[in-house]
């Protein structure tokens, strides 16, 4: 075993995209750049939506995402639900009693049940997905506590209530129920003695605590007890206040939290003691007389930062520094409006600026894709051109099968590799580099099926153990050459070998248990000279009903009930022109349990379990190629293709196919083994 860099590799920037093209093709061995050294290193470019037609100037004041993934955007020209492909405007309509209320919807949160909470001026409703309105929360609760007579600055949710502070020093918690309001009352010092504090943002963290930013200063609220505190840290830089006026709250954790407030005066609050940061471009400081209005963070930690004058800043938490949109530098670009209200980071990590005037700008996603080309083995110089499999560690390692060369471990932090192959004298060593599958197991155990059996391989001890289906084989045999390994929901390993068996593993007592041939028993076509080969496994996967779908390569699809043991239905996919049955490249239970199928030359088929049959997608605009190797889904739900012309997109519920630039595309190929089977390369 060794370790090596890579010789080569090709950097590829994949263009189309939508809001919830999530790429989970990132589990391959394409990584997403995400690395910063100084600010921000990736360029960001952003573009300027339009939320309706005829639009001119418009201001966003709130956005939030919902649990279905729309988003939302509150405006003094209305409120806007975007789906990934439109926006959908909602406006006051006096004769529609369940409309909104106002055109100018200042304040939006989702509480935790997933319903969307607005603000209208002084009106407070929520959103019905199911008939597509809203429910008006006004009754005379509202007028007796004076809320209408109220500006609503801020808002947050929780299990049981909703929180509103207003411009008047009012916090009132609402009960969902019923709408029943509570008052909450606050200190009543004065940051000038001429006018009520007003409490610009509220923030819920995990433990229950609402965080109240006002005009005078930061008071906690406990939600259960409805005891209040002054907030009033240590500060490791000065006694100099730096708690008034906080108009922005950004709670990663309860000893995470982030505070924007006039001056640009950032802060962050972390185990118990304040740290301060003041923007600075160089050694020039920005406008001082800007204010910090929103925070977002991405998954890194690292913040994206709302300002009255000084526009988008980005600080990086690693390297301490700030890049900002206006500076004219080539990081970000597309955005150069010196007010920004809103900032928010979806799901996605796409990013979404609300400004003054002009608008909505979303940055447009450029994921920097390494093709790690050539990898060499420092041990014997041997070249690794073909991964034949890949799976992703619980430590974020990567796990790659190599086409004759064993298997090699990745470390994305590093960019390197470490090889482990066959030693002809070691009894733990691998059994054979010629590597078929891959499956990571719990407690540090990865199971490689090789052309002489299955393996376990301990990643504390480093030490391979071989389990061959038929021992009494000591020289390369068929029966042992192992094409699959799965686990199913009971626990239980499926190991499928080149001679059409599929067996039952006990990962407790490490010996084969039973034993399943897949036969059809039909007289199938021989589609290679090797007529062993005619009922090999390609792929192996399990439905939400307990069902095994079993792809063969001459054999079509087979089912196999987990609970009786037995074989249930064989489906052929014929192609259209010679009747021919289409091998199985492919198969993927997606979340709502529906059966996608890839095939080489025949495309993309789905089961219909209404009439027990597929529907072929094929020759469709957008799908570049029929040739299918690979299907993945990512947490939003469109499936990723990987074809011989490079990766496509399709999203299921549009019923739509977007395709990568050829020139900046990532191919998936065919190997055609020495046994003439075509296996699944990434």
């Amino acid at each position: 075993m060794g370790r090596s860099r890579v010789v080569k590799k090709n950097k590829f920037f994949p263009k189309n995209h939508r809001l919830f093209n999530r790429c989970l093709v990132l589990l391959l061995l394409m990584l997403m750049q995400g690395r910063f050294a100084s600010g921000l290193v990736r360029k960001v470019e952003f573009e300027n939506l339009r939320l309706f037609r005829g639009q001119s100037e418009i201001t966003i004041f709130s956005i939030v995402q919902d649990s279905v993934g729309f988003m939302w955007f509150g405006t003094n020209k209305g409120l806007f639900r975007y789906d990934g492909y439109n926006f959908k405007r909602f406006t006051y309509n006096p004769k529609d009693k369940n409309g909104i209320l106002r055109n100018v919807i200042y304040r939006m949160t989702v509480d935790p049940q997933g319903v969307l909470w607005i603000s209208a001026n002084n009106n407070i409703s929520n959103y019905d997905p199911v008939t597509d309105s809203f429910i008006h929360f006004t009754g005379d609760s509202l007028r007796s506590l004076s809320l209408l007579d109220s500006r609503v600055f801020s808002m947050a949710s929780d299990s049981n209530s909703i929180w509103i502070g207003t411009n008047k020093n009012d916090l009132y918690q609402m009960r969902k129920s019923d709408g029943t309001l509570k008052h909450i009352s606050l200190p009543q010092k004065n940051i000038d003695n001429s006018k009520k504090p007003q409490i610009h943002e509220l923030c819920i963290d995990n433990e229950g605590i609402l965080w109240i930013g006002r005009s005078d200063n930061i008071y906690t609220l406990n939600t259960s007890t409805l005891q209040i505190e002054k907030f009033s840290p240590l500060d490791i830089h000065s006694t100099e206040s730096i708690y008034q006026n906080v108009r922005a709250i950004h709670i990663n954790n309860t000893d995470d939290i982030w505070f924007g407030a006039n001056y640009n005066a950032l802060s962050n609050f972390v185990q118990d003691t304040i740290h301060k940061y003041r923007f600075s471009n160089g050694d020039k400081e920005l406008t001082l007389s800007s204010f910090i209005r929103d925070i977002a963070a991405e998954k890194n930690g690292n913040l994206w930062i709302g300002t009255t004058r000084d526009g988008l800043v980005y600080y990086n938490r690693e390297t301490g520094n700030f890049t900002y949109a206006r500076s004219n530098n080539d990081k970000i670009t597309g955005i150069d409006n010196s007010s920004v209200n809103k900032v928010f980071v979806d799901k996605s990590e796409t990013i979404w600026v609300g400004t003054n005037k002009t608008g909505l700008f979303k940055s447009k996603q450029s994921y920097s894709f390494y093709n790690y080309e050539t990898i060499i083995n420092p041990d014997d110089s041997s070249t690794n051109d073909y991964v034949v499999d890949i799976r992703e560690c619980s430590d974020g390692n990567i796990v790659l099968g190599l086409d004759g060369n064993g298997i090699a471990f990745f470390e994305p932090e590093t960019e390197t590799f470490k090889f482990f192959k066959n030693q002809n004298n070691d009894l733990h060593s691998l059994s054979s580099d010629h590597v078929n599958s891959i499956h990571v197991d719990d407690d540090s155990i990865i199971w490689i099926g090789t052309s002489l059996g299955l393996n376990s391989f301990n990643t504390r001890t480093e030490k391979f153990h071989n389990y061959k289906p038929n021992p009494g084989m000591t020289q390369f045999d068929w029966s042992n050459n192992v094409s699959n390994i799965f686990k199913s929901s009971d626990g239980c390993l499926w190991i499928s070998t080149y001679d059409g068996f599929l067996y039952l593993f006990e990962r407790q007592n490490l010996k084969y248990s039973s034993k399943y041939y897949y036969n059809s028993d039909i007289v199938y076509s021989d589609f290679t000279n090797y007529t062993k080969y005619k009922e090999v496994i390609s792929c192996i996967t399990e439905d939400q009903t307990g069902i095994l779908w079993i792809g063969t390569v001459n054999s079509g699809i087979g089912t196999f009930d987990l609970i009786t043991r037995k074989f249930l239905n064989n489906y052929l996919l014929l192609s259209d022109i010679t009747e021919t049955i289409n091998p199985i490249k492919d198969i993927l239970v997606d979340s709502d349990n529906n059966i996608w199928v890839g095939t080489p030359g025949q495309g993309l088929f789905k089961y219909d379990r209404f009439t027990d049959n597929f529907i072929n997608y094929k020759d469709i605009e957008g799908l570049i190629s029929n040739h299918i190797t690979t299907i993945l889904e990512d947490s939003l739900h469109n499936l990723w293709l990987g074809t011989n012309a490079g990766i496509i997109l399709f999203d299921r519920f549009a019923q739509s196919f977007t395709p990568f630039d050829i020139e900046e595309n990532i191919k998936f190929y065919d190997l055609s083994m020495c046994d003439g089977l075509q296996k699944r390369l990434i």
